[in-house]
């Protein structure tokens, strides 16, 4: 079978009706499940649920590598079974296998990070020395543990005419500078996220980017995750960041901060400890006993 190509136009009855099923969604997800809802119709020339399990499974076994693409792809089909409920089971029970297996390759990944990503007092004495714009940058991914979407931001100061209700900003004040988010990825969640800085070096660093301008943004292109690895440690990347801090802060285990992490991030604490906790590998949990 064809893998996923250019979606052609489709107005069926099946596509108004995944309409109707999508609505209780985020704009963003909407978007996202019609896309691949497009994507597959297109692939397959058919409404998906003229499909059998075979079908869907071979399609996807023989079209996918990534099973992080494929449990994207099997949600549509799962939303989809509104009547089948024996085949919406029999999807579930694959996504289940697809989970088992990403989360084996979550494990392998990690207990391989551990060994080479550095520890974390050697981040932070990196940081310290670190200047300009580096030091803001690094700042704001070791002290708010934001990720790389936070950090496109506009800097300004208090007097320039910028509305705070849409996009990121950096607010310069005499001795403070409020960090305010409003474009992040868990916004619909947390809603806006205001944070205020006190560290003197940041403010000296933030009014000496700005120097006689009223707003300017922190970043320069739009490849953010690029021109972040630019300043970063060893051009390592946001996540590589939260990883080591949060073996840090696991070892011995520090749940004030964990929890402060959780609402600087705006990321579930259940989330991060599974996502970015090096200590989650087969070794240590074998190691534990039922």
């Amino acid at each position: 079978m064809p893998r996923v190509k250019k979606t052609k136009m489709n107005d069926s009855d099946e596509r108004d009706k995944f309409l109707k099923i999508i609505e209780n969604k985020s704009a963003g997800s909407q978007r996202q499940y019609l896309s691949q809802y497009d994507n597959l119709y297109t692939a397959l020339d058919t409404d998906l649920t003229d499909l059998d399990y075979d079908t869907i499974v071979n399609y996807l076994n023989d079209n996918f590598d990534n099973e992080n693409t494929k449990k994207n792809y099997i949600n549509i089909f799962i939303l989809l079974q509104t009547d089948n409920t024996e085949l919406k089971s029999d999807l579930v029970k694959y996504r289940e296998n697809l989970r088992e297996k990403t989360d084996a390759k979550l494990k392998e990944k990690n207990a391989e990070l551990n060994l080479v990503l550095p520890p974390y007092e050697d981040l932070m004495d990196a940081v310290k020395k670190y200047v300009g714009k580096q030091y803001i940058i690094n700042y704001l991914l070791t002290n708010l543990y934001v990720r790389n979407k936070d950090l496109n931001a506009i800097v300004s100061t208090k007097d320039a005419d910028k509305n705070i209700q849409e996009g990121n900003h950096l607010i310069l004040s005499n001795n403070k500078v409020e960090y305010i988010r409003n474009e992040y990825k868990t916004v619909r969640r947390y809603g806006q996220l205001i944070r205020v800085i006190t560290d003197k070096k940041f403010i000296r660093f933030i009014r000496e980017f700005l120097e006689k301008e009223k707003a300017k943004p922190l970043l320069e292109t739009k490849q953010i995750d690029h021109e972040i690895r630019k300043y970063t440690y060893q051009s390592l990347s946001e996540s590589d960041y939260l990883k080591i801090i949060l073996k840090h802060f696991t070892n011995p285990l520090n749940i004030t901060k964990l929890f402060e992490i959780q609402n600087s991030r705006g990321t579930d604490i259940s989330i991060i400890l599974k996502n970015y906790n090096l200590g989650y590998t087969n070794a240590i949990n074998e190691a534990t006993p039922p």
